[in-house]
Parts: C-alpha cells; sequence; structure tokens
C-alpha cells in the first residue's frame, strides 16, 4: 500500500510543485488550500504525513497542526511544516509548541523534502503533546494570521498593479523615446561605467547592447569637426558642476551625418560630490536641415527683392528719361524714335515682371496632375521660343513617348522652355552648325527628358551655381539669371532630379529625371 501525504497550501503554484514532486517519487497526494479544508479531509480518510503552509485563510498551519495533535484519532500523524523564507525563529519555535515534528522554508531542493519526508516516516516518535493554549490563545492567533494574509495578498495585489504600471510606464517611455528621436544615458561618477537606453543605441544606428558604449565611444562617433567641442563641454561640466545643453554632429554607421541636441544634467550625493550624470540626446536633423532652409529661402528672398527692385528700376528710369527727351522735342521722327524705344523698354519690362511672377508662383507650387501628350508640349515650347524672333540653331525632336503620361503639364513646359531657351542663348557663334536635341522618353515610371546642345560648355569651377538665383555665367547671358533658378525649384517640386554634364567647346547636356503615372 502507496504512503498517503496532505499538501496543504493556499499559494496554487506553491501546492502544484510540491505535489508534482511527490507524486512522480510514487506518493499517492491529496491536497487542500487551507487548515479548514484539511480537517475535513482528515475526517473522511485516513493519511500518513501533512505538509502544511502556515499562512492560510480560515484555519491557519499552527491552528491546523494543534487540531491534527489534540484530536486521539489524528494525534500521531506526522505534521511538516513547509512555510515561506521570511519566517523568523520565532514562527519555527511556535510550530514545534504546536506539536510538527520538522519545520522547512520555502522553497527547498526537491530532495530536502523528499529526504525530510521519509526521515520523519521512517524514525516514528512519540508525538509531543502541544504547549497548552487557551481556545481564545488561538482565537486571537488566528485572527492575527488571517489579518496578517490579508495584509499580505492585499500588499501583493498592489506590488503587483505597482509593477504592472512600471513596466507599462516604461513601455510608452521607449515607444515615446524612439516617436521623438530620442535617447537617454547616465555615467556614475565613481565607476566611470556608462549605461544607456535601447533609444540611445539605436539612435546611434546600433542594435541595443550590440557595442560596449562609454565616453570614450560617444566621442568617436561625434563628428571630427565637433569633438573639441565636446571636450571643452564636459570639461566646463567637470569644473563649474552644472547643467550644460549643446548641438553636435553625430557620424552614423553609414557615413551620413545626423544633428544631436544633448542636455546634460548633474546628481550630488548628500556631501555635494557628483553621483551621476544624465544625459538626454535628441536627433534634430530635420529641425536643423528645416531652419537651414528657412535660412536660404530667407535669403534668396532678399536677393530676389533686391535684384528684382534694380532690375525694374533701370527700364524705368530709362522709360521716364525718354519721356522727358520726347516733351521737349519737336521733330516728329525723333519722337517716333523715342517712343519705340519707349515700347522696347517697356517690352523689357513686361517680359521681367512675367519671369519674376513665374519664379514667385514656382516656389509655392503644389503640383495639379493631368493627361500630357509630350509631342504636342514640346512643340509648343518651340513655337513660344519663336515668338521672340527665329532661333539661330537647329532643333531636333527625338520623343519615344508615344501616349499620354500623367504629370503637371503647365510645369513640364516650364522647364522644357527655360532649357531650351538657354541651350539655344549659350550656342557656340564659331559653328556653322549649331544644334539643340531635345530627347525624351519613359523609363522606370520616370519621365526622362534631356536637351543637349553643342555650345561653348560650362567651365567646370561654376558648373555648380548655375541654378543659383540670378546667377549668370557669361558675358553671352541676357536674361535676368532666373531661368536655371526657376528649373530647379520647378524639378524639386515636381520630386525630380535634374543633373548636368558639359565639356568647353563642345557642349552642354542637361537630363531631368521626374516621376509620373501612365
Amino acid at each position: 500500500m502507496s504512503t498517503k501525504l496532505l499538501l496543504v497550501d493556499d499559494n496554487k503554484q506553491s501546492l502544484k510543485l510540491i505535489n508534482a514532486i511527490f507524486s512522480i517519487e510514487g506518493y499517492e497526494t491529496i491536497t487542500a488550500y487551507d487548515g479548514a479544508q484539511a480537517i475535513e479531509i482528515l475526517k473522511k480518510e485516513p493519511v500518513d504525513l501533512v505538509i502544511s503552509d502556515i499562512l492560510m485563510p480560515n484555519v491557519d498551519g499552527y491552528y491546523l497542526c494543534f487540531k491534527i495533535r489534540t484530536n486521539p484519532l489524528l494525534k500521531n500523524i506526522p505534521v511538516i511544516i513547509y512555510t515561506a523564507t521570511y519566517t523568523s525563529k520565532s514562527e519555527e519555535r511556535l510550530a514545534m509548541e504546536m506539536g510538527a515534528d520538522l519545520f522547512i522554508r520555502k522553497p527547498a531542493p526537491s530532495q530536502v523534502l523528499l529526504d525530510s519526508v521519509a526521515k520523519v516516516l521512517g524514525n516514528p516518535q512519540q508525538q509531543r503533546e502541544p504547549v497548552a493554549r487557551t481556545e481564545a490563545s488561538f482565537e486571537s492567533m488566528h485572527r492575527y494570521s488571517s489579518d496578517l494574509i490579508t495584509k499580505l495578498e492585499q500588499r501583493n495585489i498592489e506590488l503587483e498593479k505597482t509593477t504592472q504600471n512600471l513596466e507599462r510606464v516604461l513601455t510608452q517611455f521607449k515607444h515615446a523615446e524612439l516617436i521623438a528621436g530620442m535617447g537617454h544615458w547616465e555615467v556614475d561618477a565613481a565607476t566611470q561605467n556608462v549605461t544607456g537606453s535601447d533609444a540611445i543605441y539605436r539612435l546611434y544606428g546600433f542594435e541595443p547592447g550590440s557595442v560596449r558604449i562609454s565616453a570614450k565611444w560617444f566621442l568617436s562617433k561625434t563628428h571630427p569637426d565637433d569633438r573639441q567641442k565636446i571636450k571643452n563641454v564636459i570639461s566646463d561640466v567637470a569644473r563649474k558642476l552644472k547643467s550644460l545643453s549643446f548641438g553636435h554632429r553625430v557620424v552614423m554607421p553609414d557615413e551620413t551625418v545626423r544633428h544631436f541636441y544633448t542636455v546634460i544634467r548633474l546628481d550630488f550625493d548628500n556631501q555635494g560630490k557628483p553621483k551621476k550624470l544624465y544625459g538626454t540626446s535628441i536627433d534634430t536633423t530635420l529641425i536643423t536641415e528645416n531652419e537651414q532652409k528657412l535660412l536660404a529661402s530667407n535669403r534668396e528672398l532678399e536677393t530676389f527683392v533686391y535684384k528684382a527692385y534694380h532690375d525694374l528700376k533701370s527700364p524705368s528710369s530709362s522709360i521716364a528719361g525718354l519721356v522727358n527727351l520726347s516733351s521737349t522735342e519737336n521733330d516728329p521722327a525723333t519722337i517716333k524714335k523715342y517712343v519705340t524705344l519707349i515700347g522696347e523698354m517697356a517690352e523689357k519690362q513686361i517680359r521681367m515682371l512675367k519671369t519674376l511672377n513665374r519664379t514667385m508662383l514656382v516656389r509655392n507650387l503644389v503640383p495639379v496632375d493631368s493627361e500630357v501628350d509630350m509631342a504636342l508640349l514640346i512643340n509648343k515650347t518651340i513655337s513660344d521660343i519663336e515668338t521672340h524672333g527665329p532661333p539661330k540653331v537647329k532643333i531636333k525632336i527625338l520623343n519615344e513617348l508615344t501616349s499620354t503620361i500623367i504629370t503637371d503639364g503647365d510645369v513640364i513646359g516650364d522647364i522644357l522652355y527655360q532649357v531650351v531657351l538657354n541651350a539655344i542663348q549659350f550656342a557656340d557663334p564659331k559653328k556653322p552648325d549649331k544644334i539643340v536635341t531635345i530627347k525624351t522618353f519613359g523609363k522606370n515610371d520616370m519621365l526622362e527628358i534631356e536637351v543637349a546642345d553643342n555650345g561653348i560648355g560650362i567651365e567646370e569651377s561654376v558648373k555648380s551655381k548655375i541654378f543659383d538665383l540670378y546667377y549668370r555665367g557669361s558675358d553671352m547671358s541676357k536674361g535676368a539669371g532666373l531661368g536655371l533658378y526657376l528649373v530647379k525649384n520647378a524639378v524639386e517640386k515636381l520630386n525630380g532630379t535634374i543633373s548636368v554634364n558639359s565639356d568647353i567647346g563642345k557642349g552642354t547636356s542637361v537630363v531631368i529625371s521626374i516621376p509620373i503615372s501612365r
């Protein structure tokens, strides 16, 4: 006949664990969740040994042990108290006074439990009578243990809620760091050990824990031109013992450069000595780039207004002067000459105003897509150019787009007009055959426009400046220097790219790529 054990514990996980330990070893087991349930089981069926926890609701382990020892039918059943590690010697002494055979603290290795049961069962002894206690004292002790259990359970619930809240806050903080593009780190003043959040690793382009971060590591990732600045900041923090903030650049693993803004704060011990150095870094690349774009845009606008004023002032002054001269002249032929000049000046001013207006419109352009037939658009562009006089070049058209495309036709027309006009303007007067070729085709959902000429070419030193506002490349420039600036802005508005290849004396090729739909 197998040995039967009664296992008593209100902790289901603990009860399941010890039940598994003894069941595997061949013991027959019965389980109960408190002392009251255990007493009812003992009344109904015999057991060879009881293993019980102390702190349980309804009837605790002390009272269960007392009940067993004071019951003539149960008093010879061995009892092992198996309870939590936070119990003291007084609890152990009280358990033994109640008649327990053995007192074991949780968590004990399974072999210790097995050996203890074998020892108690293998060495039967005359059971001690429990120390005489009144029912009132037991009731008082039971209320105390019940209150203690309730408090512990409540404390565990509160602790679990606090842990869950903390985990939720930490998760939210991690997400917030990622969304905000920021991370934090800290340095122990005594050991100089550096620890950082997962986000600080990702901010620098690394997986969390993939590298060992340190002050030297952070400095190595700083842009070479900013390293001395960082050293000076660290020196100021150590010397002035106060928080500081600063902007700096970081070189990412793929060699790209990002802009960071870092805030450093010191934490002091009770003696006023630095204990911790806390730092928070945020990626401000987008903000910095937008600020730089805004500054550049403001500078361009200031230049635009200044140059527009001077460019419009000159013909206006000439017109005013010619009007004054004609008012004092009596010769009809001379007056007619003055009127003709006034008309030419006015026409020049109108063209300039149109260019200025179109330039400002392109700066604020919101593209509007429509179906565009490139063959028709190219012919219209050439026709518009010819209204100012027949071009002294031969224009070749190589259009491979036989079907319509979806894009902003007006903007594409402006781009074509300015690029072709520029190619005509810089034709080489020394060459008998002056040729401008317009080639258009589709490639990977892109409209490709190539305007090539055999003109004078562009000096390598000025190639990067030809799209600047009011830049005029040579004495052959007749316009206000807005044409290619307008082209660059228009291409950018359509999310396209533009590139220039040129050889002095051989010619220039301008290649434009614009995303399209068919």
